[in-house]
């Protein structure tokens, strides 16, 4: 966070100098455009709002207009560079949160879920995987058994511990050397959306108890259960994007159509940073023209929204969570855990162009 007497002097210099218009308003309307159209529009405003005023001084006091004129402008370049840098270093530092969901049952979401984030772990980013799913598969999966955890993301969701008291890691996963951070799940899970009915902004409890630790990370990947409930909703108001498993069959893309609808609502009413990434194509056997079928129209539909990577059908996979491990753990050498690992180089990527 930007210290206090950066904040005065910040504002102070502004009271100073926005009435005056010089070559540096357009270096700073230009190098805060990551603060989007508001931040240009704000400093567009300075200027017109300015240009009387500025007439006014330079009648009053004709000697000293360039010098004050050119003053401005580098007083406006050095404050344009320092907030732009702010900017940048601050949303640098902050997590990357998505939702894996999908409101079809049984298309590996929590298969892509824990096997992402222990790909991303192996590709050398700090990883919090959050479980939404009152059924703790992904708990279970990462190595961490769900009816021994003392705290969990339901004691989170109502308030009574933060994620920094409740998140746990796997000595498996710490062995294995691509450890993530877990936030698990047990069925006290279902609990929460009953206790959670009359309270405000209860679809907010997530993206509130992720504030505290989202720049610890690089990515929060949240597990979502497959429907659209209290809790779906909770990991959908926290995210920057969702990413969407799928298999290549027909009712797969009525169900997709299902979810870019609910995509499309929570972004219009609830969380205007929200944004479908990608369509990950999981199990996915060649062999069948059927699935081929499915993928072409999924590129010719969606375009560079479907992954590259591409999640074989493959019984290794199937396999590692009664091991209590993800797959690219379990067996980093099977078709399935490299491609997962693909995937994860794949989503730092494209991370990197949002």
């Amino acid at each position: 966070m930007r210290g206090v007497a950066d904040c005065g002097v910040f504002v102070v210099t502004m009271m100073l100098f926005l009435p005056v218009s010089g070559p540096g308003i357009l270096v700073l309307t230009t190098l805060t455009s990551k603060g989007g159209v508001r931040a240009e529009l704000g400093a567009a405003a300075g200027v017109i709002a300015g240009k009387p005023l500025l007439i006014e001084r330079l009648r009053a006091s004709p000697s000293g207009s360039v010098n004050l004129n050119w003053f401005a402008g580098i007083c406006w370049m050095g404050l344009g560079v320092k907030l732009a840098l702010f900017r940048r270093n601050e949303q640098d530092l902050m997590g990357k949160i998505f939702c894996v969901a999908n409101q079809k049952g049984g298309v590996g979401k929590t298969t892509t879920t824990v096997n992402l984030a222990a790909g991303l772990a192996q590709v050398g980013q700090r990883v919090l995987m959050v479980d939404l799913d009152p059924q703790g598969n992904a708990t279970m999966g990462s190595g961490v058994d769900k009816r021994q955890l003392k705290l969990s993301l339901y004691d989170v969701l109502l308030e009574s511990a933060t994620i920094s008291a409740a998140r746990v890691q796997s000595e498996k996963l710490i062995e294995a050397g691509c450890s993530y951070d877990i936030l698990g799940a047990n069925r006290e899970l279902a609990g929460a959306e009953v206790e959670l009915v009359d309270v405000e902004r209860r679809e907010k409890r997530l993206k509130q108890a992720l504030v505290a630790v989202d720049k610890e990370y690089d990515f929060v990947l949240i597990d979502c259960p497959p429907s659209l409930s209290m809790l779906t909703l909770n990991g959908l108001c926290s995210a920057n994007g969702v990413i969407v498993p799928m298999q290549c069959e027909y009712f797969a893309l009525e169900g997709l159509t299902d979810l870019v609808n609910t995509i499309k609502q929570v972004h219009a009413n609830l969380n205007p940073d929200l944004q479908l990434i990608g369509l990950l194509r999981v199990m996915f056997d060649s062999r069948i023209t059927l699935q081929q079928q499915v993928s072409e129209q999924l590129k010719d539909h969606f375009g560079d929204k479907v992954f590259d990577a591409v999640i074989p059908r493959n019984v290794r996979l199937a396999e590692a969570p009664s091991y209590g491990l993800p797959g690219v753990v379990f067996d980093p050498s099977a078709k399935g855990s490299q491609a997962f690992v693909e995937f994860a180089r794949e989503m730092v990527a494209r991370v990197g162009k949002l």
